[in-house]
């Protein structure tokens, strides 16, 4: 027998002429739906009857006219629903009862257990409450069982930790167990790869397999070493947790304390062997070497042997991993596909790697870029690129999966988990740019097969649905494109070590979505246990494929989301009358409409009128909810037709209708002209229902687990986005709502209250403690609460109006600067090339000048040494026996020597241009000098003095620092280990809203903390000192930001912790000094003046502390690199070179040594955190001789 669900969906496929199911169904103007004959034959007997006179086509139902007979085209999604309807109907006929498995029954009634009694200590049903328990106190399973719950010894509890700890232990190493015997498949891999190559490789591969079995066997020898450690710990564990248990459960005390003494303490546990197993460095050489040989046997060589391959179609069905030649014909789909589809998996996006610019669908099977950042994705680990994970891995065996985009610029892939989520330089993504990722991007004219950073280009026709095919054990990927046949785009040939993940790139504006073959293969199975629905609805449900995703056939063409006040085109089908009216407003022609001319469906291209009036399809309008009920989801309000892409969540409609507080919320179940007030909301259902469609929340058991709170209009906020439990408590560590899961995992060491105490407590807060709140009161408070952000608002309204008309002065200002600058920078390039010539022209000259004198010298001189070889010539050709000519010739050399002996001025000068380089070398000092000094002048740092002389001063002073005492100049993080201090913080100081971890760590908290009283604490800042005294030599020591504002300094010991607020904190004071981070930069303050440091951020800052030289050093740590910050010290330079902080530094900081100090932290921002930073062991020991 149908259920009531079914009828009222078969109420409304029924034709009101004929009163049966739609047959071929069509749908007028005005929205009704008849059968295609019934409403032929009604308009017939129409216009018989009136003979003679001009035919008028009316409505049945509505009586409206038309002045031509409309034409009658079969409604496409009326009729697929119609069908199933059928389908359905039959099916469920045919099937039996669900019946569901009672839960626990009272032995006299017979009905489920509900209440317990505490009078006669048992539990009972809802008549044992009317009849025999009526008067006696009666509460709920959970309350009776937390009161006779109680708390076990500390023994107990260690024992309980350690043995859960041991589990988990024990639980991890089962999964590396599991993950170290599955090498196995990864040597069936190799295996498989060398039976195709030659026999050379057979001694190659004996020696790898051994190698891994070798590593496999020494692994697995740890683990079970570890296994049976703690295996005998556990034993251990239970014995003295169930000696602990007899002795809480002793009832007499004296006994007790007996015994007590005899209790055996526990031991400290064995330490675990480490494990370690990563054939990774075997498997990488051999994984390159097998890629290039599979290549080479399996594609290059068959595609030359045979260039032309058979016909796959008269071969029967082949299989995918054989199809890696190019050549073969792509197969039939029913054939190459459906051998695909027999391993076909379900993806879903992993929302917390998707980048910020990708916005999820509901089900995570939608990806799509939008323009701007999606809320909620802007936090956390996520890829830098515009790529998301899927949440599935795969390991050995054969997978295939499907995917539609959108359209190209679109990569889809596979990668290890490992893959960066970095952006990699000179690349938008990086999806195969590694060895451990492959992907196949999608361009407007061909394909690129990325691996390794190499690309192979693939010239495919486009393809707009895509297959994917991993055989992990073979080590083959391939993709296909699915068009009327199934065609081999490309194959990767490797050999994988560790699971794969989906990947996908998506460039501006693609989507993509998952195909999911789930609800064509689970159209026949039985209705889950406990489902209300009857057999036929569940499988019209299942039939009808969730009609909330685009594949289902309710599902609008345009938006790809379920419809939404459906319209019929004339052609007959449907489409959302928001989308279909905004397609038809736009300019252009739409969806390949000639310009000027109709509309045209997006699906078939037929013409709809220009002024055809787009009316709901009422039958459809009137069926989505009902199927909506009988799906489990919510129908679409009225409202998001303007908005399709955004579904509302439950309630919102009454929400936004009612639009104030106290609007009253509607049951989702009833149908929508008469829906009445719901009285509770389901958590587990996500819906809201009135009395009488919340009888079977109260009734049947298999909705006891479901939590039931007052009316609520926004559901899905009442979830947990990580767990999707129902959020029912608030942590107030982190500030936070939590669900059960929650409590159990990541909050299960904080201080987790029920919502109701929380919203007491806040809304009390700021009331006197331990005074009783009236109602009056509190909405006071509310008021003055809502006022104040209504004045904050106007506020800021008002700020945005002055800081946009900021923002146009400061671009006028700026675009008038910026010529002005050009200005003078073009006339300074003139006077440097006026001087560049000039230095020039004077080189050339002094050329020229002493060229012409040195050219002179050098023919006197060549002449003379001419005229003296020639005389010494003859004077050696004379014989020795002809002295008269002997001596006419020597006296010739004599007159030679002694002519000229004041020969013309030779060249002595110096080269005057020579100095030229000094000139302009000392020119470009001078330059640069003078621009540096004026950048940082307008930076607001550096030197102020603007005159050559007072730049050149610097610029000695920069060049020669006096690197003996100054701190700055050691680099090296060793140096200042030397003087490591250790600090503990004192509790007795911090403020009570400042929480303590042990004595290293401090976390600023809302709630204050019950500190014991004490004269040293502070009371007006948020402070905390540390218990040790600094009053001489050097002391170093190191904070780690966490989170937040922080302020790390030192204060003397003598400072009154009672000061007020403006006073009291550090840096405000002459009794104390500080550095701050406020979020954007680094501050120094000292005696109420600051000064700004235009510094990266550190996670870590390290302080150095050099008592006798009085002198005060900041630094950022990274690695073992410190970078000077600030340094805090009197420095004695010219008058008028100082700005007011160094001139209160030189005025009163040498008297903060006057006493002892104490180091200082300041928690300013409600999230601050911060970590004393550990130092070397052996760096501390002079600590200790002090």
């Amino acid at each position: 027998m149908a259920s009531p669900m079914s009828q009222k969906l078969e109420e409304k496929l029924v034709c009101s002429i004929c009163l049966e199911l739609f047959r071929v169904p069509v749908t007028l103007p005005c929205g009704h739906n008849f059968c295609k004959r019934c409403i032929s034959d009604h308009w017939d007997k129409q216009k018989q009857a009136a003979a003679g006179t001009e035919a008028n086509y009316t409505c049945p139902e509505c009586r409206r006219g038309f002045e031509r007979c409309p034409e009658l085209k079969k409604n496409v999604t009326l009729h697929s629903v119609v069908e199933l309807a059928r389908d359905s109907e039959e099916r469920g006929s045919a099937a039996g009862r669900c019946e569901v498995a009672p839960a626990e029954l009272c032995r006299q009634h017979g009905r489920p257990l509900e209440l317990y009694c505490e009078d006669e200590r048992r539990c009972i049903c809802c008549i044992c409450t009317v009849r025999d328990c009526q008067r006696h106190r009666r509460v709920l399973f959970e309350e009776e069982r937390a009161k006779k719950q109680t708390f076990l010894k500390e023994s107990l509890e260690k024992a309980q930790e350690e043995s859960e700890r041991i589990e988990q232990a024990m639980k991890e190493l089962e999964l590396q167990t599991e993950s170290i015997k599955d090498c196995s498949e990864l040597k069936d891999g190799i295996q498989s790869k060398f039976t195709h190559l030659k026999k050379a490789l057979e001694d190659f591969q004996c020696q790898t397999v051994a190698r891994i079995e070798q590593e496999q066997r020494v692994a697995l020898e740890h683990v079970d070493k570890n296994w049976n450690l703690c295996k005998d710990r556990l034993d251990i564990l239970g014995q003295h947790m169930e000696k602990a248990q007899s002795l809480l459960a002793c009832p007499d005390h004296r006994s007790f304390l007996q015994e007590f003494p005899l209790f055996p303490p526990l031991e400290s546990p064995e330490v675990l062997v480490p494990v370690e197993f990563d054939v990774a460095p075997v498997i990488k050489p051999i994984s390159e070497i097998l890629t290039s040989i599979s290549r080479l046997l399996l594609e290059d060589l068959p595609a030359c042997v045979a260039p032309k391959a058979p016909n796959a179609a008269d071969q029967g069905p082949v299989h995918p991993q054989e199809l890696v030649v190019k050549a073969v014909d792509p197969l039939p789909k029913c054939q190459l596909r459906a051998e695909l589809l027999k391993d076909h998996r379900n993806l879903t996006f992993d929302p917390e790697t998707a980048n910020k610019y990708l916005e999820l669908s509901k089900g995570a099977r939608k990806a799509k870029h939008s323009p701007g950042t999606v809320p909620g994705q802007g936090q956390g680990p996520r890829f830098e690129p515009w790529q998301v994970l899927c949440t599935q891995s795969y390991g050995p065996g054969h997978h295939y999966w499907e995917v539609k985009i959108s359209s190209h610029s679109v990569i889809l892939g596979v990668t290890y988990r490992g893959l960066p989520q970095e952006q990699q330089q000179g690349h938008s993504f990086n999806i195969g740019l590694d060895g451990g990722s492959w992907g196949l991007q999608v361009r407007e004219d061909c394909y690129l097969a990325w691996h390794k950073g190499h690309a192979q280009k693939i010239q495919e026709q486009l393809y707009k649905n895509l297959g994917v095919s991993l055989d992990y054990g073979k080590g083959l990927l391939s993709f296909y494109g699915l068009g009327e046949r199934t065609k081999l785009i490309h194959s990767f040939h490797s050999v994988f070590t560790e699971p794969l993940y989906p990947v996908f790139w998506l460039c501006e504006g693609r989507v993509t979505w998952q195909s999911n073959f789930s609800g064509f293969y689970t159209a026949g199975m039985d209705a889950a246990p406990g489902s209300a629905p009857s057999s036929s609805a569940a499988a019209l449900r299942l039939a009808l494929a969730a009609p909330g995703l685009p594949e289902g056939p309710l599902g609008c063409p345009i938006c790809l989301d379920v419809l939404r006040d459906p319209v019929t085109v004339p052609c007959g089908h449907n489409f959302c009358q928001g989308c279909l009216q905004e397609l038809r407003q736009r300019p252009g022609p739409p969806d390949g409409g000639g310009a000027g001319g109709a509309a045209r469906c997006p699906l078939c291209q037929e013409p709809v009128p220009a002024a055809l009036r787009l009316c709901k399809n009422r039958a459809l309008c009137e069926l989505l909810p009902l199927l909506a009920a009988a799906t489990g989801g919510s129908s679409p309000s009225p409202s998001a037709a303007a908005s399709p892409t955004s579904p509302m969540a439950p309630g919102a409609e009454e929400e936004d209708a009612a639009g104030e507080e106290g609007a009253v919320v509607l049951c989702d179940v009833c149908p929508p002209e008469s829906r009445v007030a719901a009285e509770r909301s389901c958590l587990v259902c996500l819906a809201s229902f009135c009395g009488a469609h919340l009888e079977p929340h109260r009734r049947a058991p298999a909705f006891r687990a479901h939590r039931l709170v007052a009316p609520l209009r926004r559901l899905e906020e009442g979830l947990c986005p990580r767990h999707l439990q129902p959020l029912d408590g608030f942590c107030r560590t982190e500030q936070s709502c939590v669900c059960a899961r929650c409590r159990t995992h990541e909050h299960r060491a904080h201080d987790v209250v029920p919502l109701e105490q929380e919203r007491e407590h806040k809304q009390v807060r700021g009331v006197a403690r331990g005074a009783e709140v009236p109602t009056r009161v509190l909405r006071a408070q509310q008021a003055k609460f809502l006022s104040d952000a209504e004045n904050e608002l106007q506020e800021l309204a008002v700020t945005i109006t002055q800081a946009k008309k900021m923002v146009e002065l400061i671009k006028g200002a700026a675009t008038k600067e910026r010529d002005r600058v050009e200005k003078l920078f073009a006339e300074a390039s003139e006077v440097l090339a006026a001087f560049q010539k000039e230095v020039m022209g004077f080189i050339e000259d002094e050329e020229r000048s002493m060229l012409g004198e040195a050219e002179a010298d050098l023919r006197w001189k060549e002449q003379r040494r001419a005229k003296l070889a020639q005389c010494k010539q003859s004077l050696e050709n004379v014989p020795s026996t002809d002295t008269i000519y002997f001596l006419q010739e020597f006296q010739a050399l004599k007159a030679a020597m002694e002519e000229n002996l004041s020969p013309p001025l030779s060249f002595q000068k110096e080269l005057n241009f020579t100095k030229c380089t000094q000139a302009v070398g000392a020119m470009k000092d001078v330059l640069s000098t003078a621009c540096k000094n004026q950048w940082n002048h307008l930076q607001g740092k550096g030197i102020d003095g603007l005159n050559c002389q007072e730049m050149e001063e610097a610029l000695a002073e920069s060049r020669f620092p006096d690197k003996s005492n100054n701190p700055a100049c050691l680099e090296n993080r060793d140096y200042f280990l030397k003087f490591a201090f250790i600090i503990d913080l004192d509790s007795d100081t911090a403020d009570k809203f400042i929480q303590l971890f042990g004595t290293k760590g401090a976390k600023r908290v809302l709630c204050p903390i019950p500190y014991p009283e004490s004269p040293t604490r502070f009371i007006n800042c948020e402070q905390v000192l540390g218990l040790n005294l600094m009053n001489r030599g050097n002391y170093y020591w190191e904070v780690e930001l966490i989170d937040g504002w922080v302020s790390i300094g030192v204060i003397a010991e003598d400072f009154d912790p009672r000061e007020a607020y403006n006073h009291g904190r550090l840096g405000r004071n002459d009794r104390s000094c500080c550095l701050q981070w406020n979020g954007q930069n680094y501050v120094a303050w000292f005696g109420g003046f600051e000064h700004a440091i235009q510094q990266p951020f550190f996670h870590t800052i390290g302080v150095f502390l050099e008592y006798s030289e009085r002198a005060l050093t900041f630094y950022g740590v990274k690695d073992s690199k410190m970078t000077c910050l600030q340094q805090l010290k009197v420095s004695p330079s010219a008058k008028g070179k100082l700005d007011p902080f160094q001139s209160k530094i030189n005025r009163q900081f040498a008297s903060l040594f006057s006493c002892k100090l104490k180091p200082a932290f300041f928690l300013e921002s409600v999230d601050a955190h911060l970590q004393i930073g550990p130092l070397k062991r052996d760096c501390v020991s002079v600590l200790k001789r002090r």
